[in-house]
């Protein structure tokens, strides 16, 4: 299946402000850009980014074609032939993903969602890149129980060891996972149910040994939803048991095919696996692995470089894959010299510029593992920039070279200067306007005092939509200060943060101001945020001021916040960021009463906001009455699954939702179906 959507909607409006969306900062439906049915769900996931992400003529295949249930026959069918992008001058807003208009497997309900933003609002970009920054399973676990028994809730099985993070995995196996084993076994579920328990019992990392065969019985199945599902399944599980088969997958060799049951691997599991052997060659360190590091590296690169299928799906994430691998300095200087940089240079590659548009975010995520006095790291700058220089070259590249030079300088570096020369430029000047914007969080992650000057500047005379993006900068400049050990933001910016709140009119650049102020923990502004809180009456908005308020670790408005959630039963665009909040409280209480709510909860929109707040802040609690549910003959098939995915996530072994790691710093303008769009790529599923 693809569990039931959670975290952003966008309705596509056609017929007439093609640029307009409604933003829902909660749970994800996206309404069928083809067929107008309204929203539909996909793979489970948390559609973070904006409906019209799929750049047009991408070639992506199309996703699953509708709700069937296990063993129905379904499946896309193989594009007829290659399609490329134009290489406009900015990221032209198509009528709808290309290919099929994606599976269609929850109901039509519309939250009624009237906030409004451009593609190139920072939502988007927060959405994308949030997990790091919130890292909540972390902050649940650390917290100190009111009472000895709350220790066993908490999964602190032993206060001595910090490393303890969320449910212990004895209460997994015991409770959850048997639960789920059953859920595979029964015939009878229904294809939401299915793909959810698919991406549960993988992130759960018990019994790798027999977790792949069961994984692997679902790849034979004539659901293309439920087929790719469990290819990507095996990568989540990250056990090295999974790397044959999913190699053969990508390959599209006889042993794949047989896999699948099919006389060919569909290319969207091709795609899908090839995700999968960067998930688990992501793990693999250390000499005892070095030799199937090896072998995944050499076959994503061969695979990249030899790719001629009529979709660019599979070199996106064979990119994507490759910029996962725990490389060593010399590999990937031999990638990025022999592949990688003559792909982004060379002008004959101009008709595949969405490819393109990935290779610096993949040199950048390398680097940002290298060593600080890197070589690699400056010869990738200077790259980057010549490449940025050249203002013929197409607007996605150009979106991801801004990206990727955030990443690849920082202060006291020897291409500091020229970098912030070029971005302050670049934000002036850029070509297109997502471009400028990226540029703001670019000088964030950059740092250093004149970065900090510019971005306060932007913040005081920059325009209108500028001023979230300077501001989204200077959070997270003053987060990674903090992470590193250095000093606070300067209270005076914090201040200035303040009085936009207060002048601004507009709830969505104020979002960005209290999540800014919530990244620098300004506790100086929690009262005015906390009046923000209670006062507005705006969802989105009032869910990102209780974010900011966790964020600032001020326990004492613990209180109101529950008291807002209680209000949000039907409002789950401001039920799931509320929750977080409380998350980053390290509010326990809640939970009863969030079981509470789904079991009485009616809507999709509303099981998809509290599956998620109860994945991020459930504890051993929640196991039971969830189970329940997973099992109880009185909810629909698409409640159960939700239920299902609350389970996942409780029950997850890695710090993170396992889809971050792809997410973080890439650019989703320049995407395709299978990484995100329609809520059918791998950033969509939970």
């Amino acid at each position: 299946m693809r569990t039931p959507a959670v975290a952003s909607v966008f309705y596509l409006e056609l017929e007439h402000n093609m640029r307009k969306h409604t933003l829902w900062i909660g749970a994800t439906l996206l309404g069928s850009a083809l067929l107008l049915t309204g929203p539909s769900y996909g793979h489970g996931g948390q559609y973070r980014g904006p409906g019209d992400v799929v750049p047009p003529q991408s070639g992506s295949p199309g996703g699953p074609s509708g709700p069937v249930t296990p063993g129905g026959p379904s499946g896309p069918s193989t594009p007829s032939g290659p399609q490329t992008p134009n290489s406009p001058s900015g990221p032209a807003t198509p009528s709808g993903p290309t290919g099929s208009s994606g599976p269609s497997t929850g109901p039509t309900t519309n939250p009624g969602l009237d906030i409004s933003a451009p593609l190139t609002s920072w939502n988007f970009w927060w959405e994308f890149n949030r997990e790091r920054f919130l890292n909540l399973k972390r902050k649940i676990s650390a917290v100190q129980p009111a009472t000895e028994s709350d220790d066993f809730y908490l999964g602190i099985v032993n206060k001595s060891a910090k490393d303890v993070i969320g449910v212990p995995r004895e209460t997994v196996e015991a409770q959850i996972l048997p639960a789920i084993r059953a859920v595979l076994k029964d015939k009878s579920r229904m294809r939401d149910e299915v793909s959810s328990a698919l991406v549960a019992i993988a992130k759960f990392g018990l019994e790798p040994e027999q977790t792949v065969k069961d994984i692997q019985s679902f790849l034979s199945e004539s659901d293309q939803e439920i087929s790719e599902t469990a290819a990507v399944a095996l990568g989540i599980l990250a056990d090295p048991a999974g790397i044959d088969a999913l190699r053969n997958l990508m390959l599209d060799n006889a042993e794949g095919r047989k896999l699948v049951g099919k006389n060919q691997v569909p290319l969207r599991t091709q795609a899908f696996a090839s995700y999968g052997l960067g998930l688990i060659g992501y793990r693999l360190e250390g000499e005892a692995q070095a030799e199937l590091l090896r072998g995944i590296t050499d076959t994503l690169v061969e695979r990249f470089k030899t790719d001629s299928s009529a979709v660019q799906d599979i070199r996106i994430a064979c990119l994507s894959a490759m910029s996962l691998l725990p490389l060593t300095e010399e590999r990937v200087s031999a990638i990025a010299k022999d592949v990688l940089v003559p792909f982004l240079t060379d002008e004959r590659t101009k008709n595949i510029d969405l490819i393109r548009a990935h290779v610096p975010t993949t040199l950048a995520r390398w680097a940002r593992r290298l060593p600080a006095n890197s070589a690699l790291s400056k010869e990738w700058t200077e790259v980057c920039l010549r490449a940025l220089d050249n203002k013929k070259e197409n607007a996605w590249i150009r979106q991801s070279l801004v990206l990727a030079l955030g990443l690849l300088s920082h202060e006291g570096h020897e291409t500091y200067d020229k970098v912030l020369k070029a971005l302050k430029a670049n934000e002036k000047d850029g070509k297109d306007e997502q471009e400028r914007f990226y540029t703001g969080v670019a000088i964030g992650q950059v740092g250093g005092e004149e970065a900090v000057k510019h971005l306060r500047k932007v913040l005081k005379d920059g325009a209108n939509l500028a001023r979230p993006w300077a501001a989204l900068g200077l959070g997270v400049h003053a987060y990674e200060m903090r992470e590193k050990g250095g000093l606070a933001a300067a209270a005076e910016i914090g201040e200035e943060l303040v009085n936009l709140v207060a002048k601004d009119k507009d709830a969505a650049r104020k979002g960005a101001y209290v999540i800014a102020l919530g990244l620098m923990k300004h506790q100086a502004g929690r009262d005015k945020i906390l009046a923000e809180l209670k006062e507005t009456n705006v969802e989105a908005y009032k869910g990102y001021t209780g974010i900011s308020l966790g964020l600032m670790e001020a326990p004492d408005v613990m209180d109101a916040i529950r008291e807002e959630v209680r209000k949000s039963k039907r409002r789950p665009e401001q039920l799931q960021p509320l929750c977080i909040g409380l998350g980053l409280l390290g509010d326990k209480d809640i939970v009863p009463e969030l079981v509470d709510m789904m079991k009485e909860a009616k809507t999709t929109s509303v099981y998809a906001a509290l599956s998620q707040a109860l994945g991020f802040i459930g504890d051993a609690r929640s196991i039971d009455p969830l189970v329940q549910l997973v099992n109880s003959k009185d909810l629909t098939a698409e409640a159960r699954a939700f239920a299902i995915v609350a389970l996942g996530i409780v029950g997850d072994k890695e710090e993170y939702p396992w889809n971050t790691k792809i997410a973080e710093n890439m650019n989703y303008r320049a995407s395709v179906q299978t990484l995100t769009g329609g809520s059918v790529g791998v950033l969509d599923i939970l």
